[in-house]
């Protein structure tokens, strides 16, 4: 092989890593700016979803930009995903269960409260012993129990608890293993 043809290689060579080093400074740059910044999107999100509600309550035209709020529900599902991702590569799996605990049901248990005064009081429903433990885990909007509550806590608590099983999965096995095995 000529010399000049092995320099040619190596310095095209230097010149693909260095390129690559700069795609994946990039990659890294935009990666931060996003997760420093994703409360932001977060808090978008909210806003989308409740003023979509606002739209379903009254069906104002003032609502009307925000008929298709509902998105607003799969960017926080996003944007928590990808913070899930990198908690979950921080913490062991006992204290990445316990943060997300410690930070969820405390509310829950505050939304629950209200949803059952709020019951008994305006809508006169009766709850059963049966009915209040399907509310306090989360069951009640899978059909447990004679009164359905939220959706999305509990679909949320559902999506936490599989969460390191769909990681690993895709980590292990491949994005396109995985979503063909679940289709």
């Amino acid at each position: 092989i000529p010399f000049d043809i092995v320099i040619t290689c190596m310095r095209l060579s230097k010149k693909i890593y260095s390129t690559q080093m700069e795609f994946s400074n990039i990659l890294n740059e935009r990666k931060t700016v996003i997760l420093n910044n994703r409360h932001y999107f977060m808090g978008i999100a909210m806003l989308l979803v409740v003023l979509y509600h606002g739209y379903c309550a009254t069906e104002d035209v003032l609502y009307l930009p925000f008929k298709r709020g509902y998105i607003g529900v799969d960017i926080f599902l996003y944007f928590s995903g990808l913070g899930l991702c990198y908690s979950y590569e921080k913490n062991a799996l006992s204290n990445f269960y316990k943060r997300r605990l410690i930070r969820i049901l405390p509310l829950y248990f505050v939304w629950a409260f209200i949803h059952y005064l709020y019951n008994i009081c305006i809508n006169g429903i009766e709850y059963s012993s049966t009915d209040v433990l399907c509310l306090l885990t989360t069951v009640s909007y899978y059909g447990v129990g004679s009164v359905r509550s939220n959706w999305y806590l509990s679909a949320l608590l559902l999506l936490y608890l599989l969460f390191p099983f769909f990681y690993r999965a895709i980590k292990y096995a491949g994005l396109r293993v995985v979503t063909f095995l679940l289709i």
